[in-house]
C-alpha cells in the first residue's frame, strides 16, 4: 500500500495521460486537411492551445481537489473514467471513417491496447481481492508493466490518427527483430 503522497504521484500521471490523449484525439478528429499554412479545422474545434490550457486546468483542479479533500478516491477515479470512456466515440468514428480500410493496423493497435490494458486491470483486480495470499506474484507490478505496454499501442494509434488527419501516409513497421514497432510517414502522392 502506498503512502498518501505516493498514491498521488501514482495518479497524477494517469490524469495527465487521459487529459492529453483526449485533447490529442479531439484535435486530430477536428482536422479537415492541411496545407502549407497548417491544419484546417472544423468550425467547432478549439485548437491545440486551448485544449492544452483546458487539460492543464483539469489536471490541476483534480489534483487540488484530491489533495484538499483527504484523498477521496472517487475525486480521481470518476472524472478519469468518464473522460476515458469519452475517447471511444471518437475512436470508433475514426476507425470506421478516416482510418477505415486504408489503415488496417489501426484496428490491430486498438485490439492490442485493449487486450494488454484489460489483462493488467484484471491482474490488479485479482490482487485487490486476494492481496495477502498473492503478494508473492507481484500482480501490482504486472499491472503497471501491462498498462505501460497498452499505452505504447495507444500512443501509436494517436500518432497514426494524427498523421492520417494531416493527409500524410503513415506506415507501421516492425523493428528490433519483430519485438517493436515504428511509425513513419510519407508525403501523399
Amino acid at each position: 500500500t502506498l503512502t498518501w503522497w505516493g498514491q498521488l504521484l501514482d495518479e497524477v500521471p494517469i490524469m495527465i495521460l487521459v487529459s492529453a490523449s483526449f485533447s490529442c484525439l479531439l484535435d486530430s478528429r477536428s482536422i479537415l486537411g492541411s496545407n502549407k499554412c497548417g491544419a484546417q479545422r472544423e468550425h467547432w474545434a478549439p485548437g491545440p492551445r486551448l485544449l492544452v490550457i483546458i487539460g492543464s486546468f483539469q489536471v490541476f483542479l483534480l489534483a487540488l481537489l484530491y489533495t484538499t479533500r483527504a484523498k477521496l478516491y472517487g475525486m480521481f477515479l470518476v472524472p478519469i473514467v468518464l473522460q476515458a470512456l469519452s475517447h471511444w466515440p471518437i475512436i470508433l468514428s475514426e476507425l470506421f471513417g478516416r482510418l477505415g480500410d486504408s489503415h488496417p493496423v489501426s484496428r490491430r493497435l486498438v485490439m492490442l491496447h485493449v487486450a494488454t490494458g484489460y489483462t493488467g486491470y484484471a491482474l490488479w483486480c485479482i490482487e485487490q481481492a486476494f492481496c495477502m495470499r498473492l503478494r508473492f506474484l507481484q500482480l501490482h507490478a504486472w499491472w503497471h508493466i501491462l498498462a505501460s505496454i497498452a499505452m505504447k499501442y495507444w500512443i501509436d494509434l494517436l500518432i497514426l490518427q494524427r498523421l492520417a488527419a494531416l493527409g500524410l501516409r503513415p506506415r507501421y513497421r516492425t523493428v528490433c527483430f519483430g519485438l517493436g514497432q515504428c511509425l513513419t510517414a510519407e508525403e501523399p502522392m
